[in-house]
């Protein structure tokens, strides 16, 4: 009994020396390793290993992951870029000529920084609208061949164009009119008796017609003569004496000499306005051929052509006659700008034209 009691206080003391080096070990980071031996050879011996223990892995010590906290960004502010001052809108006016005689025409000519929505030029208190082609705004301009209407002398051609955002801009250049030298003729014979009043209707058609001016140029290079034959019997601007003892302005070229018949043709390329018989005029034709330029063509036997008909440069649009207000037949051949009659003569010999040459 007393024998038991003593193995069981060994065993005690064993499992306490265990439990004290086993704390020691986990203390010093080392593997231990203990055997103990029973102090009698009766107790069997007891071996405790312990597990091999690995050198511990640093462990990462948990850190509380932040929590991302929402700041507002501020939005980049753009510098607006500085926008570019537009073009001062400028105009720049050009003649053909700077001096012409009564009755004679120029090419007006304006340019600009950047397009126009108007453009215009008044000389002489007439104001006429340019037209925009070929990258500029023209128009075809004549004086009248009255002194009384068109001044002799200098004046100033004055422009004026505005753009889309209602800017305005003007140019002017300075023009001469300059005498010419219009002939006075008798003439034989004694012109057809006519009420006034069939006049004053007759001009009433012809106004709107003659004051039209269609946007683009229609006419190619040189004017033709309206007949290929025959002589010109009257010219522009002369005087005509009658034998009564009245007389009149001529406002066009006569050609006679000619039997009734003859092939009338287009001077050039156009559109025809008016193809009708009036009672001074007698059977006629205008043909419109842009910018404010028609030729008339009057006193013909036959019309051949319709209003809105497009007629080319050649092309016969009647047969020449004694209709109308006439002393015998004869074409009488009205060359007209802008509401005005003027030289045509120039047309069959200098080329007039906004195509860049």
């Amino acid at each position: 009994m007393q024998r038991a009691l003593i193995v069981l206080l060994l065993v005690f003391g064993f499992i306490g020396v265990v439990a004290l080096v086993a704390i020691a070990g986990q203390q010093n980071g080392t593997l231990a390793v203990l055997i103990a031996s029973p102090t009698s050879t009766d107790v069997p011996t007891a071996t405790a290993t312990a597990p091999p223990t690995n050198t511990p892995t640093p462990t990462a010590t948990p850190t509380t992951a932040a929590t991302a906290t929402a700041t507002a960004t501020a939005t980049p502010s753009v510098t607006p870029a500085p926008s570019a001052t537009p073009l001062r809108l400028s105009v720049k006016l050009d003649l053909s000529s700077n001096k012409v005689e009564q009755g004679h025409v120029f090419l007006i000519k304006l340019t600009s920084s950047r397009q126009l929505v108007n453009a215009s030029v008044t000389i002489d208190n007439r104001t006429i609208a340019l037209q925009a082609e070929n990258g500029a705004y023209w128009a075809v301009f004549a004086f009248s061949r009255f002194a009384n209407i068109a001044p002799l002398g200098k004046r100033t051609a004055a422009a004026r164009g505005t753009d889309a955002q209602g800017n305005v801009a003007t140019d002017s250049a300075p023009v001469e009119l300059a005498a010419a030298n219009f002939t006075t003729i008798h003439a034989e014979g004694v012109p057809t008796a006519f009420d006034p009043s069939d006049y004053n209707k007759e001009e009433q058609i012809m106004a709107p017609i003659r004051n039209t001016i269609s946007p683009k140029q229609l006419w190619q290079g040189l004017f033709a003569r309206p007949v290929t034959t025959g002589t010109i019997t009257s010219e522009y601007g002369q005087t005509l004496i009658w034998e009564d003892g009245s007389s009149s302005s001529h406002e066009g070229t006569d050609f006679g000499g000619l039997p009734i018949g003859t092939p009338i043709l287009a001077a050039n390329d156009g559109v025809v306005v008016l193809a009708q018989r009036l009672v001074v005029r007698g059977n006629a034709v205008i043909i419109d051929h842009g910018l404010g330029v028609h030729t008339g063509y009057y006193h013909m036997s036959q019309i051949l052509v319709n209003r809105g008909d497009v007629v080319k440069k050649g092309q016969v649009i009647g047969k020449l006659g004694d209709t109308g207000r006439v002393t015998g037949a004869h074409l009488h051949w009205d060359f007209i700008v802008n509401g005005l009659n003027a030289d045509r003569m120039e047309w069959t010999t200098h080329v007039f034209t906004t195509t860049p040459r």
